[in-house]
């Protein structure tokens, strides 16, 4: 009778987890977030951390194209990166913006410059003009990121109503 009894029950199927949807990840909002970041907690008046103010700076702008153009811009040195940017047909104002900020990062990581405080806040204002910039220059690759998340997210959906209706 107990064999009997459990062979004769069907075998359950593990239940498939539910699929978790991530938020949809907008470079220019984390660059502008982390350069806000820079602003408020940045105490270089008092520390004198010219070169972890710089490098701060520097990552958030190389931060935004690795995320958004898919170059590997963290890992790249400024004249690679700058490369990069003209290959794939960056705008012209961004490259600039680029350049300015990072040159006056090198200079202080690498060549023991120390900046005024007046300089090291102009670079971050730089670094906000180059946000603006890109909000201009890249709301379309933006856009069709969002697209392309969107599609996915309702591709994701109609799989999982799929596989309700195969359970039912």
């Amino acid at each position: 009778i107990w064999r009997f009894k459990f062979r004769s029950q069907p075998e359950s199927e593990p239940e498939k987890p539910a699929v978790t949807i991530e938020p949809f990840y907008n470079p220019l909002e984390t660059l502008e977030k982390r350069l806000t970041e820079v602003k408020e907690q940045s105490n270089i008046a008092v520390t004198k951390d010219f070169k972890g103010f710089y490098s701060e700076v520097g990552d958030a702008i190389r931060a935004y194209f690795e995320e958004l153009y898919n170059i590997p811009a963290l890992e790249s040195t400024s004249t690679e990166l700058l490369r990069y940017l003209d290959a794939y047909g960056v705008d012209e104002n961004l490259i600039e913006k680029t350049r300015t900020v990072l040159r006056k990062a090198d200079l202080v990581k690498f060549a023991k410059f120390t900046p005024t405080l007046d300089d090291a806040w102009n670079t971050l204002d730089e670094a906000f003009a180059f946000a603006n910039r890109a909000k201009l220059a890249d709301s379309a690759r933006i856009s069709r990121l969002r697209a392309q998340y969107n599609a996915r997210i309702e591709q994701l959906q109609q799989e999982d109503e799929g596989r309700k209706q195969e359970e039912s």
